[in-house]
């Protein structure tokens, strides 16, 4: 492999696995070894909680654990480099650093650039248990460190459970004509860029590396993640630097058909190298600096600028399915607190939208060509959208005058036959028109992407469909299923009522069974009777499993709809 191959990946020593018997409480009295140096956690509940959560007693959290060194100055805009060794016992009881996004990110928690480090949660009392393992990768905006993403309900269920902080912005993607030399000597490739995924192969490693350590077994790597999470857990199954080391997927708010036009504004999208090589340029100029090394020299605060939202303020990873323009992204939604973290920063001529870039190296091909070769890792995926994400508005926000416009544009020579199936001859009729075809398209989409994963990979394909609104919405909103999927209910301050535990319940327990048997049915994690039944998607049946307020397998669309999207799909070019 590749010498930067291996820097994302290196085998670090292993100094052992623990140097301590465990006490009948739990593994907070245990000393763990890592490949870096002794870490000891804390008892998630030192008493009862308010919440209902079982084993309570028994949660074990490990919180802050490096898995990475500082990634500033000379480290900036390189592949993660390996954590600086200790030999005294860390305390791993408080929450390690965030990384920086922008100047009007939350600032609840520590920002910084040394925040590659994860957070391990269990209910095991033996460092021997191999319990299954949940990786979770969180959405554009966040960290591992708020209350939606909290592991201890997982862990209760028999999982370990592990969350994690990777780069954003800037950091996590700059691509430049210098950093292209520096990874040609270094690795013999010539690109830049995708330092965030090179984080989340590095973040795997460690895990499948460690985690036997903390009672989890490395053979069975349940990847899962929302949104911009869903993007890592694409590349996890696809990327050249994991195979071998996940046995399962999950990938909400999700994996979109190739041919989709969707995948060039949602958080899969990618642009090409020479894009990003004149995007990287005009970001030197404007931070004033003539070089890398100037640009590794500048603060932290001197690197991060205004992001850019897309077409009608719809951010690139939207906040809650109305166009990017409400809480979803922001602290209340996301669980941050207190004011901007950074004031008086240098100002920036123009707002950015860094993001992933076709390198062939992290990403190694194009989407559609990797689905044609098949995944690095053929394992059970599952995969769905949310109710009111991805395109579709609140009701009443398209004129027909707007609507007409709007879709002649997208559909060109088609769009007289869409506007048979989706007409809109008055405000209510376009806006209702409007979001019936995001929602098929969006359904239609994950179906088409399984039907080409069937063709070259034999592991099972799962798809989805959530629409349940929490409570002060009637929305079922990007991000919503997080805490229902996750059992973390109890981390929000809203008015849940009975439906909303027991739509927990159900979820969480599919979620629970697929990581420990690969597939959602399977399992005891439902106590509450019997879970209904979700099949695999098939190209012979245009069905999905529809989750939240029903359950069970729901048409994707009618049959004209269906064809009339597919054909759509297949006149695009493809990701």
């Amino acid at each position: 492999m590749i010498q930067e191959a291996l820097l994302v990946l290196g085998t670090y020593v292993s100094l052992g696995a623990c140097i301590s018997s465990a006490s009948p409480q739990g593994l907070w009295e245990t000393t763990i070894r890592t490949n870096s140096g002794p870490v000891r956690g804390v008892q998630a509940f030192p008493t009862k909680p308010a919440f209902n959560i079982s084993s309570w007693q028994d949660i074990t959290v490990w919180k802050g654990i490096p898995y990475g060194a500082s990634t500033a100055y000379e480290n900036r805009f390189k592949a993660p480099q390996p954590p600086k060794p200790w030999t005294g016992v860390r305390n791993a009881d408080k929450f390690g650093d965030i990384c920086p996004v922008d100047p009007n990110q939350e600032a609840g928690y520590p920002i910084s650039e040394d925040c590659l480090n994860l957070n391990i949660w269990t209910a095991g009392s033996s460092i021997t248990a191999k319990l299954p393992v949940v990786l979770w990768s969180y959405p554009d905006g966040a960290s591992a460190s708020q209350p939606r993403f909290d592991g201890a309900k997982m862990a209760s269920r028999g999982l370990v459970f592990v969350n994690y902080n990777y780069r954003a912005a800037a950091f996590a993607y700059l691509v430049h004509p210098e950093l292209h030399e520096e990874r040609l000597r270094e690795s013999g490739h010539n690109s830049s860029g995708n330092y965030r995924m090179l984080d989340q192969y590095a973040a795997l490693k460690w895990v499948h590396e460690n985690i036997a350590n903390f009672g989890g077994d490395p053979s069975k790597i349940t990847v899962a993640g929302e949104s911009g999470g869903s993007a890592a857990v694409y590349h996890l199954v696809n990327g050249p630097f994991s195979k071998g080391m996940i046995s399962g997927a999950i990938s909400e708010s999700g994996i979109r058909d190739p041919y989709d036009p969707m995948c060039a504004t949602l958080a899969e999208n990618y642009k090409d190298l020479d894009y990003r090589l004149e995007e990287g340029k005009d970001f030197l100029k404007d931070r004033i600096a003539s070089s890398i090394k100037d640009l590794r020299a500048l603060k932290m605060e001197d690197l991060l600028v205004p992001l850019s939202f897309g077409p009608k303020g719809k951010p690139k990873d939207p906040g809650n399915g109305k166009g990017g323009k409400g809480k979803g992204m922001g602290g209340k939604g996301m669980g941050g607190k207190g004011p901007p973290a950074f004031k008086n920063l240098p100002s920036s001529s123009r707002a950015w939208q860094f993001g992933t870039t076709l390198d062939y190296f992290a990403i190694p091909d194009k989407y559609i060509d990797t689905l044609k070769k098949g995944p690095a890792n053929d394992v059970p995926l599952i995969t769905g959208n949310n109710k009111d994400e991805s395109g579709v508005l609140p009701d009443g926000q398209n004129s027909p005058e707007e609507y007409k416009s709007e879709m002649e544009a997208l559909f060109g020579k088609l769009a007289p036959r869409f506007f048979e199936l989706y007409p809109g001859r008055n405000s209510s009729e376009a806006s209702l028109s409007y979001n019936s075809y995001y929602r098929d398209a969006n359904r239609v989409s994950s179906w088409l992407y399984g039907n080409k994963w069937a063709k070259s990979a034999k592991a099972p394909f799962y798809s989805y469909y959530w629409d349940h609104a929490p409570p002060g919405t009637t929305q079922a909103g990007h991000m919503s299923e997080i805490v229902y999927a996750l059992g973390n209910l109890h981390t929000q301050n809203l008015s849940y009522t009975a439906e909303d535990y027991a739509v927990e319940e159900k979820l969480n327990s599919y979620w629970v069974n697929f990581a420990k048997t690969g597939n959602p049915n399977t399992g005891d994690a439902y106590k509450d009777g019997t879970l209904e039944q979700w099949h695999p998607s098939v190209e012979s049946k245009e069905m999905t499993h529809n989750v939240g307020n029903s359950w069970g397998n729901v048409p994707i669309a009618e049959p004209a709809k269906v064809q009339f999207i597919s054909d759509f799909f297949a006149s695009q070019k493809p990701f």
